[in-house]
């Protein structure tokens, strides 16, 4: 979950891209001390040494309860904006902990699709 200001003036600090197969809706960064940063994992499924906030290379599968699957991204857009002063998010992270690289120097050409839902 994430929570922004009530008027909505402040950006989500996140940017997205659809993976050329498949048109996954990926994570492709995150502002420091954002909302993306300090969003809440209300799903009970990360573990504590997980980091909170969203992460390079998340997998978004819904916003607000609607499917990302397919969607342009003029639409994932319209998606972020509507939504108002909470942003609820259906994520899906590969799991980095045991690679030996920093995980901001990791590419997707490192990944295999093996993302787990949070």
């Amino acid at each position: 979950r994430l929570a922004r200001d009530k008027v909505c003036l402040r950006p989500w600090g996140f940017t997205v891209r659809l993976h050329e197969f498949g048109g996954a809706c990926l994570v492709d960064g995150v502002e420091p001390l954002s909302p993306a940063d300090a969003a809440e994992d209300i799903s009970g499924w990360t573990s504590r040494e997980s980091p909170s906030g969203l992460q390079l290379h998340d997998m978004i599968i819904c916003i607000g309860g609607k499917s990302v699957g397919n969607m342009t991204m003029p639409e994932l857009q319209i998606e972020l904006d509507v939504c108002g002063p909470e942003l609820m998010l259906v994520v899906s992270r590969f799991d980095t902990q045991d690679m030996d690289a920093n995980r901001d120097s990791i590419t997707l050409e490192d990944l295999a699709m093996d993302w787990h839902d949070i």
